[in-house]
C-alpha cells in the first residue's frame, strides 16, 4: 500500500490539467484586449483626419458618398476612413460631426465616435472626441 501512495507517475499531468485553463483564458484575453486596443487607436485616428479634414474644409471630405447611409459628407468621409483601416462595424450611427462648436472662444470641428464592443463577451463602449479648429 505504501508503494501505491509514494509514485507519482502522471503529476505532472494533473498539474497541468489543473493550470491549463487560467494559462488559455489570459491568452485568449491577451489576445482579445489588444484587438480592443487596436481598434480604439484606428478610431482615434479616424476621428482625428475626420475633425481636420472638415475643418479645413478639404474637397476629399465633402462629397457624400453612395451607401454611405448619411446626409453628412464628414460622417461619410469618417465611415471611408474606417473602411480603409479595417474597422468595418462602424456604422453611420456611431459618429456625430459638429462643425462649430465653441471651445475657449474659438469655433472648432468636433468629432464624436462610440463603437460598442466586448473583452471577453464582457460588452464595453468605445467613446472618442477629437476637436479641430476651423478655418
Amino acid at each position: 500500500m505504501k508503494k501505491l501512495f509514494r509514485r507519482d507517475d502522471g503529476a505532472a499531468a494533473v498539474e497541468f490539467s489543473l493550470i491549463a485553463p487560467v494559462l488559455l483564458v489570459l491568452a485568449i484575453g491577451s489576445l482579445d484586449a489588444g484587438i480592443v486596443f487596436w481598434k480604439w487607436n484606428a478610431i482615434q485616428g479616424i476621428a482625428r483626419t475626420t475633425a481636420r479634414c472638415v475643418a479645413i474644409g478639404s474637397n476629399s471630405c465633402s462629397t457624400i458618398t453612395s451607401g454611405c447611409g448619411s446626409s453628412d459628407a464628414g460622417v461619410c468621409f469618417a465611415l471611408a476612413q474606417a473602411s480603409a483601416s479595417g474597422v468595418s462595424e462602424l456604422a453611420a450611427s456611431n459618429i456625430t460631426v459638429q462643425r462649430s462648436v465653441s471651445v475657449a472662444g474659438g469655433l472648432f470641428t468636433k468629432v464624436a465616435i462610440a463603437l460598442d464592443t466586448t473583452i471577453l463577451a464582457v460588452p464595453i463602449t468605445l467613446s472618442i472626441e477629437a476637436s479641430y479648429p476651423n478655418n
